[in-house]
């Protein structure tokens, strides 16, 4: 994989400005398989650089504040390499030095569950998952399609004998108070 990064120039020129083969990839040592690729971040007051910086290498939560962007790359291992780890306070303690923002959000009595206040842009890239909901709500998702998640509590299964990416783009979002909530959309199922 490349991450190709444009801008324009003094002129108003497009040009290429970073290619790079290997973006900064965390892989995990207590969850084989398991991988996040940091793309690309940008600030709350995003505007059209003059100087483009690679923030994605400097963020200090996984988790964006309201009006930044995170874009990253997950691998999944399959399920069954989760169920053979016996020592999960040794990944609870990696995912915290290395997922800071996120690592906090997962559910120590219900694993993989998280809710994040984002709005999630997720694209299935090869393999499957289940994305799981509250109440074991499912549903399976293959390569090609495309989740917008709400900051709803959710854990991403993958049932498969391989391994499954996916790239998300992350928005930080503010949460409205339980009150506030907008009802389902027309047409949409549960």
């Amino acid at each position: 994989m490349k991450r190709i990064v444009t801008a324009n120039d003094n002129a108003g020129n497009a040009r290429f400005v970073d290619e790079m083969d290997s973006p900064l990839v965390v892989y995990f040592d207590y969850v084989p398989g398991f991988s996040v690729s940091r793309l690309w971040s940008t600030s709350a007051d995003v505007i059209i650089p003059e100087t483009v910086t690679d923030e994605a290498l400097s963020f200090s939560s996984f988790v964006p504040g309201p009006g930044e962007t995170r874009c990253i790359m997950v691998e999944f291992p399959p399920d069954e390499v989760l169920g053979k780890i016996t020592d999960w306070a040794s990944v609870g303690a990696e995912y915290a030095a290395k997922l800071p923002g996120l690592a906090e959000r997962f559910e120590a009595d219900s694993p993989g569950m998280h809710t994040t206040p984002t709005i999630d842009h997720v694209v299935m890239l090869s393999s499957e998952l289940w994305l799981e909901l509250d109440g074991g709500k499912q549903r399976r998702l293959t390569a090609g399609d495309i989740v917008v998640q709400n900051g709803a509590r959710h854990a991403w299964r993958n049932q498969s004998d391989g391994p499954a990416r996916i790239l998300s783009v992350m928005i930080g979002a503010s949460i409205l108070p339980s009150s506030d909530k907008a009802a389902d959309l027309p047409g949409s199922s549960s």
